[in-house]
């Protein structure tokens, strides 16, 4: 078996690849294994290997004067192959590697020169094609150079000094490092908290706690991180006598109750990763709640109430990078302080309360650089 390693680049553009190619895209926190080379190597070829190398440039809808642009490069894993005798073969590894590292520094010189542009203004759309044809040109030669100058790899030496020069050049464009998504300013939430438990404190001439099952939906618009959400909660307890005799409701005797709240409120999203957020919040609205006295009249309390606390959402679907960050499923856990006053009965309520259920979240993406 020859330890000449043969490899080649294919360059094109498009916004997606096809969905029957399998890709590495190209990583710094993920280098290449043998097992990522699947193809059949060709009979008649006994190189120890083979890299196949695309590009994409994409145009990133997003809301400038001038468009940004995403220019990737992946690994063809169905074109790529390697020998059958190889097991180990580190410094074949290496050398498709450093090919695979200068793909991306092509794709970094692209995407400081597509930026430049953009940001100064003298961007036109015919240039996109020309920055990739001369940057993927210029790429091509150094290619050249390396696989001559090292011999197709067969020259330890030469293709750690290349493997070292193109990490050096890759630093030097750390800025122009892929663009991710992140999280845009308009989105919307949702929730439905089906179990929920609070110990409701009523006070009136005594102390009327008790025990409550809570159920309650929260739909928020998102704004800059900031949440704007109405909430409807509804609780279910048991009032004692002397409550009862207040709202003249003789016949009633520690009967179950759903009080029911209408809240508007105001929190902020805090992410601590792609799976966990923390959302503080604050909320005010009114309540009431009612009662058939007899078997005719029903009867109503109406008043206002406050609530305050802590939202925490883990993310079920949606958390993985390449979901975009875009929509997230997942169980939100909410404790509060829900504060309630009947100012006509003098009747004053403190329900410290713990629910739990499912969220969906979702906000609009923008397009940002890895910071170096």
């Amino acid at each position: 078996m020859k330890l000449i390693l043969l490899s080649l680049t294919c360059l094109f553009t498009t916004t997606v690849l096809a969905v029957d190619i399998d890709t590495l895209e190209w990583s710094e926190n993920r280098k290449l294994a043998w097992d990522d080379f699947k193809a059949k190597r060709p009979a008649d070829l006994e190189y120890e290997g083979y890299i196949h190398v695309l590009y994409t440039l994409e145009q990133l809808t997003y809301s400038d004067e001038a468009p940004k642009f995403q220019v990737l490069a992946y690994m063809d894993r169905n074109e790529s192959w390697k020998h059958e005798l190889v097991r180990e073969g580190k410094l074949g590894l290496m050398y498709t590697q450093t090919i695979f590292d200068m793909a991306e520094l092509s794709c970094r010189r692209m995407r400081k020169r597509l930026d430049s542009m953009r940001l100064s203004g003298s961007f036109k759309d015919d240039m996109k094609q020309q920055i990739f044809d001369q940057e993927s040109a210029r790429g091509s030669r150094e290619q050249m150079r390396f696989e001559q100058q090292s011999l197709n790899g067969t020259d330890t030496q030469q293709v750690y000094a290349w493997a070292y020069k193109i990490n050096e050049q890759l630093e030097e464009l750390s800025n122009y490092k892929k663009y991710h998504a992140a999280p845009g300013k308009w989105g919307f939430s949702n929730d439905y908290l089906i179990v929920g438990l609070g110990f409701n404190n009523y006070k009136f001439k005594d102390d009327l706690g008790m025990l409550s099952y809570d159920i309650s939906t929260n739909v928020g618009l998102i704004y800059n991180k900031w949440i704007f959400s109405l909430k409807l909660k509804s609780h279910m307890t048991r009032i004692k006598d002397p409550l009862v005799q207040t709202i003249e409701w003789p016949t009633i005797q520690r009967r179950g109750v759903g009080f029911n709240y209408i809240e508007l409120g105001v929190g902020r999203m805090i992410q601590f990763s792609n799976r966990f957020w923390i959302n503080p919040f604050g909320s005010g609205g009114f309540s009431y709640f009612g009662h058939m006295s007899n078997d005719t009249d029903l009867k109503y309390l109406y008043g206002y109430s406050l609530a305050y606390g802590l939202t925490f959402d883990y993310a079920l679907v949606g958390h993985k990078p390449e979901d975009d960050g875009n929509f997230y499923f997942g169980i939100r856990v909410r404790t509060d302080m829900q504060y309630v006053n009947y100012p006509r009965y003098d009747v004053i309520g403190t329900i410290p309360g713990f629910s739990a259920g499912f969220a969906f979240w979702g906000v609009g993406k923008k397009f940002e650089r890895y910071k170096p």
